[in-house]
């Protein structure tokens, strides 16, 4: 009896060391749940911040692009307005210049990011009238020198002037609105794609 009891006793210690130790391994696993959960959590927030300076990044990127083409409209137009005056101060009034549709800014405001992108605000369309106006009074200027009518070159490069003001005028208020507007949905492509 003595020998079954001691026996009984050692099977019971084992028993007992057997559940501590399947306890604390149980401890351990949840501990070790609880920290994986802790990181995940962790990790979620830290993707979502990632996201959202993302998405701030490329709203920054998309309205720095849009004011520096428009900028670069504003400088084209300026250069355009030189070569006509250096045709006219040249007398070679027969060499032709793009007119509004095929000018950088024409393509953009007809087919391009600009139409895409701005066709339904009031700041993209007020463009239309300015552009034209700008590039055919300067075509017209053109004319009138070759036709030798100073007085009809005069007030066609008057018109050219003021029409430029207004299509400078009209940029900025574009630009403005870029860079007010709702960045690209997540479900655009992204205009930087392939970029170099």
């Amino acid at each position: 009896m003595q020998q079954l009891s001691h026996q009984l006793s050692l099977l019971m210690e084992q028993v007992n060391s057997q559940v501590r130790t399947h306890s604390q391994a149980v401890v351990k696993k949840r501990q070790a749940d609880e920290d994986t959960a802790q990181k995940a959590q962790t990790a979620k927030h830290a993707l979502h911040r990632l996201t959202d300076q993302t998405q701030h990044m490329h709203k920054v990127i998309h309205h720095s692009a849009t004011a520096a083409f428009l900028h670069s409209a504003k400088l084209d137009h300026a250069v355009w307005k030189c070569r006509i005056y250096k045709q006219l101060l040249s007398a070679n009034t027969d060499t032709l210049l793009e007119d509004h549709h095929q000018c950088r800014l024409g393509r953009w405001h007809q087919q391009g990011e600009g139409y895409q992108r701005y066709a339904r605000t009031e700041a993209y369309r007020a463009l239309t009238a300015p552009h034209r106006r700008m590039h055919e009074s300067g075509a017209e200027a053109l004319k009138f020198a070759r036709l030798g009518d100073r007085n009809g070159q005069l007030a066609a490069l008057g018109v050219m002037e003021e029409a430029s003001q207004q299509l400078a005028l009209q940029l900025d208020n574009l630009m403005e609105h870029a860079i007010f507007e709702a960045p690209y949905s997540t479900s655009h492509h992204s205009p930087l794609a392939g970029a170099p």
